[in-house]
């Protein structure tokens, strides 16, 4: 019997009519959830029970009360996922996702060796960003059929997303609306780990459970309009200094930053690799589907001449050499050590 994890609020097992869950609570404090309320973790439960059976239910607890906001410590949800490894949970079902994307230092390396061994399916945040986990390329990442094209319980493959999706599903359960809630990526979720469920059930292994998802449907969705941020241009910056930069503003001024990459760097979520011939399309989607306050693009100095071109750049970090850069803007250029300068540039964002 494969064991199946959610890690949310208190899931009450009355509303499942199943006694036997295996709770673990990383909250500080317990809270009681009021009667007349149905958890986000119990409706995440509900759903799943629709979808499947046979299965064993582990509850980890990691938010107080009865509905799950904005998740803010998520340092409880990577020690959840280490737990996972210890309890030898077959699938995750996750709703407690971040966008933001500087939370990968927590969840990447957790999530990867995680599913050598367990299927976790995440769901993207709700207004559409770049979400983690649920964008890595190791895990399936799940959105709510909000267009009611599928039929109930059903689920469709998108091929490529470039948010990290993999997955469409019908949750417009009669149970959700009966908790004053409707369909949400966050229900969406126990769907596909339901459908997950039947096919290990069937005798399908792990490893072939991704390769069997793309012999779903094909899920169709349209796409929405952008919004314009600042875009600054960084030349001659090592993949390195790209990083530190990203880290600095979220950590020094609460900013959060994503970047184009125009060359070859380690996998990090907050930066995509990019071309002269994909740049704008690729710029547009990241203005549209990251939750970011600025876009760094990354490249030589041919490369920020012909974009230039065809994108407006609010200001220039060129690497000198060593500790020492330039920073260009309007009609000023100032030279100074780079960390002075990250915070001018901050200040030229902000003024």
């Amino acid at each position: 019997m494969n064991r199946i994890a959610i890690i949310d609020t208190a899931i009450d097992a009355e509303r499942i009519g199943r006694k036997d869950i295996e709770y673990i609570n990383l909250c500080e404090e317990t809270s009681k959830n009021e009667a007349q309320k149905v958890s986000h973790g119990t409706m995440c439960a509900m759903v799943l029970d629709h979808c499947t059976s046979n299965y064993e239910l582990v509850n980890i607890r990691i938010f107080e009360g009865d509905v799950a906001k904005a998740y803010t410590d998520v340092g409880a949800l990577a020690k959840a996922l280490e737990l996972c490894k210890d309890l030898k949970i077959d699938i995750v079902s996750l709703s407690a996702v971040s966008s933001i994307l500087s939370d990968t230092k927590y969840l990447y390396d957790i999530t990867c060796e995680l599913s050598k061994n367990t299927i976790i399916v995440s769901a993207l945040d709700n207004i559409g960003y770049v979400t983690v986990p649920t964008s890595y390329p190791h895990v399936i990442g799940v959105k709510s059929d909000f267009a009611d094209l599928l039929e109930l319980g059903g689920v469709a493959v998108v091929v490529d997303d470039p948010l990290g999706v993999n997955v469409y599903a019908n949750c417009n359960y009669e149970c959700l609306y009966e908790c004053d809630v409707g369909p949400s990526n966050s229900f969406a979720v126990p769907v596909v780990v339901g459908y997950i469920n039947e096919l290990l059930n069937q005798g399908l292994p792990k490893s072939e459970i991704e390769s069997c998802i793309q012999l779903l449907p094909t899920y169709t969705f349209p796409e929405k309009n952008g919004n314009d941020v600042p875009i600054v241009f960084l030349e001659n910056l090592l993949a390195g200094e790209l990083l530190r930069i990203l880290d600095i503003f979220h950590s020094e001024y609460e900013t959060q930053s994503t970047a184009l990459l125009l060359g070859d760097a380690p996998y990090d979520i907050r930066v995509k690799p990019s071309s002269l011939e994909s740049l704008v399309d690729d710029l547009h989607f990241m203005e549209l589907h990251y939750k970011t306050d600025l876009i760094f693009i990354s490249g030589n100095e041919k490369q920020l001449k012909k974009t230039k071109k065809y994108i407006g750049i609010d200001a220039v970090l060129t690497r000198i050499a060593g500790d020492f850069s330039k920073i260009r803007y309007e009609d000023v250029c100032k030279l100074g050590k780079t960390d002075e300068l990250i915070d001018n540039l901050h200040e030229i964002l902000t003024t």
